[in-house]
């Protein structure tokens, strides 16, 4: 096990050194700059802001100093948000986004898991169609039109929940059902799938000879290999919500790391666009990795070497 724990920990640097490496050189090959815009400025004050940010040096020189400051947390001030440093942007940005992708991934487990179980043990029947209607509709409507019929409905016409912003408990609800929407409907489709297959295998014909119950096969004996699929998809699942979406976070205006990555996209802030992909990509390796981990815990077949 701490063989593999440092072999997959040198995997997750590797990994972040590309994803690193591919995004800076991305940035700088893309036409435009960030002190671009539809008023040039004076060629004398450009070539004084390029200097202020070390955007005079070479390119090597430039690359060099970013990943010596990445390794020790430092992403350099924003071109955009002059006087602040992307990681101060970050550490204040990130607990909303992180809180706001904790509801949603409860959300999603607490609805899919238990939908997809049911529309299994109820195979073929009105549940079972009507569960995978709704997770079909789940999986296929953009996550901005589900925020603005919510909205709509909930705050506009119902006023029951607040449209914007993240303060209290209340202003919370319509983001959280935005945002897990989409992955309860991945979590139940999967799970309807895995189980159904599960259900079909010979140590399940076996539970059914001793005379269990239905229920009681399913729970019991089909469920926890199911589980293997569900658990591979919660790793990718977990970082995509609990980064947020910057689409969710900028339609209710909540004050999380969306707002910002947008506008560094826009205004071609380089340190803090590199500052949000490597935090994005952080959290997917380290997912990918506790989903390696759950693997052993779920299935005892499963040994990790």
């Amino acid at each position: 096990m701490l063989v593999f724990l440092v072999r997959r920990t040198l995997t997750i640097f590797a990994t972040l050194f590309v994803l690193a490496t591919i995004t800076f050189f991305l940035l700088r090959v893309v036409p435009g700059g960030p002190f671009d815009s539809d008023k040039a400025l004076p060629p004398d004050i450009k070539a004084n802001v390029e200097a202020k940010f070390g955007l005079d040096k070479p390119l090597a020189e430039q690359y060099v100093s970013y990943l010596v400051g990445m390794a020790r947390f430092d992403f350099g001030p924003s071109f955009r948000y002059i006087g602040r440093d992307v990681t101060e942007i970050i550490s204040d940005t990130l607990p909303t986004s992180m809180e706001l992708g904790l509801y949603s991934l409860a959300l999603a487990i607490a609805i899919g898991l238990p939908l997809g179980i049911l529309s299994a043990y109820k195979q073929n029947t009105w549940i079972d169609f009507s569960a995978m209607f709704l997770a079909v509709a789940g999986i296929s409507l953009p996550s901005y039109f589900v925020g603005a019929i919510l909205i709509y409905v909930f705050s506009l016409q119902l006023n029951w929940f607040p449209p914007a912003l993240w303060e209290e408990w209340v202003h919370k609800v319509l983001p959280t059902i935005t945002l897990g929407t989409r992955p309860a409907a991945l979590i139940a489709r999967l799970t309807r799938a895995a189980l159904l297959e599960s259900i079909r295998s010979d140590y399940v014909r076996t539970a059914r000879a001793k005379g269990l119950s239905e229920g009681k096969v399913i729970l019991k004996h089909a469920l926890r290999n199911s589980l293997i699929p569900v658990i591979t998809l919660l790793g990718p699942l977990a970082a995509y919500v609990l980064t947020g979406t910057f689409v969710i976070e900028f339609i209710f205006a909540i004050p999380g790391m969306g707002k910002y990555f947008i506008d560094a996209v826009t205004n071609r802030d380089y340190p803090l666009i590199m500052g949000v992909t490597m935090v994005f990509g952080f959290m997917l390796t380290t997912a990918n990795l506790l989903v390696d981990l759950a693997y052993a815990i779920i299935d005892p077949r499963i040994r990790v070497r």
